[in-house]
């Protein structure tokens, strides 16, 4: 039983982390006394009582396997969002397990779809979102930053206690080919990610407070932009503000945190920047600027003016969705099919590898193409040797085949998703964009689902099957579906 216990005394000790971590929010919540104190303070207990026993009664020195790791990791993960969910239970905010386990793994997993924002639905929330107390508030975007570089990457840099199975985990979570490698030891690896990430959060953060923000919202949408998440405190998102500069500081922000973290790490360490010399950091700029244009060409066809709002607003959108954020500036389900077209396939592309951005991961695109261009290349020459490369790296075959298989999976879960959400009664554009936003870590999508409505109205059968596609898409598929493998519970050691 050793294996069991090792996998309960990692998870307990999250669980108390993550009560500590809830901490931050009371302090807000006793702060702007909207009355969440109460919930905050119980929740913050109960993740103590739950996570100090267990870790106790459990602790020795395991040795994890990989197998072990696969398990621990996607536990981690819904034992996590389902403790997170405790704020909104607990204060009658969001009163349904349901309702309050899909907002908690939506921040958790930095998807962004939410079920607040409807007062129909919420008649306790008149005003939506901005009647949520601002303590939960605060939690909500907080999940997004815990969540956005993975509980269990988090644990391996600032954990010490997590002494054992920290390369199976970091394995078993960071997943995806060909991960950079920013140094030789996997806790080197994850704080220097850290190390990345709250630069970026506190340059943004103070970026935001010169442009009008309170320190509060200044926060909030540091987390939600740094870790692609999305959640804003204000029902018109990051529109709401009116502000172009604000727009413009999103804009730059998510496309740095869709970027390859190795990059701005080699950066900070003062070495030459290597922006220039990343061919996915290449492609990744120009689709953004391929879309972003062929939208803003196609705005100013429909009547929407040849001016800069019209180009930010076609930016930030693009963005927004490439970089897998969900920050909204506008209506964007007023605009063309064409740039519904669009967008829709957006939900798809991702960022860059080794970045915080959902999706299939731009790497995987790159290379998918530079296989169909080999594939041609043979049919003419059926002698020839055409290795896929990659820069000057040349891509071994089982990359490519694990490319292959991903984009397959990826694809059927996909539509295996829109079939359950078309069954509950979900018109073909919702159910195609909600299982697509959702998979991708994006957060709105398009018609019933876009920038201006949520996910509150769907079916509970819809609403559990778009937090599987929360939890796949978060932890890459492989390292979810390898638990209904009867190999796998064979092979796994008690």
């Amino acid at each position: 039983m050793s294996s069991y216990k090792g996998i309960i005394n990692i998870i307990a000790l999250f669980v108390a982390a993550l009560g500590i971590l809830m901490i931050f929010s009371l302090l807000w919540a006793l702060h702007y006394g909207d009355g969440d104190a109460k919930a905050l303070t119980e929740a913050i207990i109960i993740c103590e009582l739950v996570g100090w026993p267990l870790w106790f009664v459990t602790r020795g020195s395991y040795k994890l396997s990989l197998r072990s790791a696969f398990l621990t990791v996607t536990l981690s993960w819904l034992i996590i969002a389902i403790f997170g969910s405790l704020p909104y239970i607990l204060s009658g905010a969001i009163p349904t397990f349901t309702d309050a386990f899909f907002e908690s793994l939506s921040g958790f997993t930095t998807t962004g779809s939410s079920i607040l924002g409807d007062p129909k639905i919420f008649p306790h929330l008149p005003n939506g979102i901005e009647s949520m107390p601002r303590g939960l508030l605060f939690w909500r975007s907080f999940t997004h930053w815990i969540g956005g570089l993975g509980i269990v990457v988090l644990g391996i840099a600032f954990l010490p206690m997590l002494k054992v199975g920290g390369t199976e985990l970091y394995r078993a979570e960071v997943a995806g080919p060909l991960p950079s490698q920013l140094g030789q030891r996997v806790r080197e690896t994850a704080k220097a990610l850290w190390v990345v990430y709250v630069f970026l959060t506190g340059l943004l953060t103070i970026l935001l407070l010169v442009g009008g923000m309170s320190i509060y919202d200044a926060l909030c949408h540091s987390f939600g932009c740094v870790a692609t998440g999305g959640f804003s405190t204000k029902n018109g998102s990051i529109g709401a503000y009116q502000s172009s500069y604000i727009e413009w500081m999103i804009i730059l922000f998510m496309i740095l945190s869709a970027t390859n973290f190795s990059l701005h790490f080699n950066f900070l360490r003062r070495r030459n920047p290597e922006y220039h010399k990343s061919k996915e950091f290449r492609f990744y700029l120009g689709l953004i600027l391929i879309a972003a244009g062929v939208i803003f060409i196609d705005d100013v066809l429909h009547g929407l003016g040849f001016n800069l709002d019209t180009l930010r607003k076609s930016a930030f959108t693009t963005v927004s969705i490439v970089s897998t954020t969900g920050y909204v500036n506008t209506n964007y389900e007023s605009w063309s099919y064409l740039a519904h077209v669009i967008l829709f396939f957006l939900l798809f592309a991702g960022g860059c590898a080794g970045s915080t951005a959902g999706g299939l991961k731009l790497f995987r695109t790159m290379l998918l193409l530079k296989y169909l261009i080999s594939e041609v290349r043979k049919l003419v020459h059926p002698s020839g040797v055409f290795p896929i490369s990659i820069g000057e790296r040349i891509i071994p075959n089982e990359v490519v085949r694990n490319v292959l298989a991903f984009y397959f999976a990826y694809l059927t879960v996909f539509v295996l998703t829109s079939v359950i959400l078309a069954a509950t009664g979900l018109d073909m554009e919702s159910a195609f964009s909600a299982s697509a936003t959702t998979l991708g870590g994006v957060g709105p999508g398009l018609h019933y689902l876009g920038p201006m409505h949520n996910f509150a109205f769907l079916d509970p059968v819809a609403k559990w099957a778009l937090c599987g596609n929360m939890l796949l898409g978060r932890l890459e598929i492989f390292s979810v579906i390898v638990l209904f493998s009867r190999t796998y519970w064979r092979s796994l050691k008690p």
